[in-house]
């Protein structure tokens, strides 16, 4: 399962690295956009990430559509 175990390295490097330029905390929730611009990006890969990242438990997903949020799972 090095597919697996692949993806959650980069799921838990992707909240690392949104937690450690300020975009990203327990309390602070973070849309889609400022996501990708914070990793550089492009917008579906940020969206892709943090899908990843949410499905693994790292990420509390908050709305749906445009309004969609992303905060660290407390």
């Amino acid at each position: 399962r090095l597919t697996n175990t692949h993806e959650t390295f980069s799921s838990r490097c992707l909240v690392e690295k949104l937690k450690a330029t300020g975009s990203l905390s327990h309390k602070k929730e973070l849309q889609t956009q400022r996501a990708a611009l914070a990793l550089g990006v492009s917008l579906a890969t940020a969206r892709r990430q943090l899908k990843l990242a949410t499905d693994q438990g790292l990420l509390e997903r908050l709305g749906s559509g445009r309004g969609t949020r992303y905060r660290l799972r407390k």
